[in-house]
């Protein structure tokens, strides 16, 4: 499964991260961080006084596999 996540730095200068699982992929640079600058711009989170997404500083794309050996779960 492919994830977004936009990478942040914070009001107290530390780096946050905002996964978005349902995101469309293939998504211009220019296109994810005005995105962001928006997201930032709302200045809408709060968390104990800090605000989580004040300067946009990177976008990726991650995508996770998972390879299983075995399962012994029941499918019931």
């Amino acid at each position: 499964m492919k994830h977004l996540k936009l990478i942040y730095r914070n009001s107290d200068s530390k780096l946050n991260t905002l996964r978005l699982t349902y995101a469309q992929e293939n998504l211009t640079e220019a296109v994810t961080k005005k995105a962001m600058q928006d997201i930032a711009a709302l200045q809408m989170f709060d968390n104990d006084g800090v605000n989580p997404y004040v300067e946009p500083v990177a976008a990726r794309y991650v995508e996770t596999n998972t390879d299983s050996i075995f399962d012994t779960r029941s499918t019931n």
